[in-house]
């Protein structure tokens, strides 16, 4: 089970003993690429929570910033006890770019 917990303005995912994971499942749509940073900006959601929400990650995988672009839905591991929240196995399940696509 994880448990987000909010902190003047800044989430952690935590276990049931309290105890950060580092490694936690999500699914979502990337709103925009940054090459110069490979960073993405993706509204996700984690197995079991809800609402979808947006939020920036940085890509573990440098090369992951060459085959993402906006609107490709994704699975990925993100590591949110880094700053920025890190994504690392990223598996593109829909790679359809469509016009006017963000990319930097």
């Amino acid at each position: 089970m994880v448990t987000v917990v909010v902190l003047g303005g800044h989430a952690s995912a935590l276990g049931q003993a309290g105890n950060p994971e580092a490694q936690v499942p999500i699914h979502g749509v990337v709103v925009s690429v940054n090459r110069e940073t490979s960073s993405v900006v993706l509204r996700y959601t984690r197995p079991g929570s809800q609402p979808a929400t947006k939020h920036a990650f940085g890509l573990a995988n440098h090369n992951d910033v060459l085959r993402l672009h906006a609107r490709a839905v994704i699975d990925a591991t993100a590591d949110m006890t880094r700053k920025p929240w890190l994504l690392s196995n990223v598996n593109v399940e829909s790679d359809r770019p469509l016009k006017g696509d963000s990319v930097t």
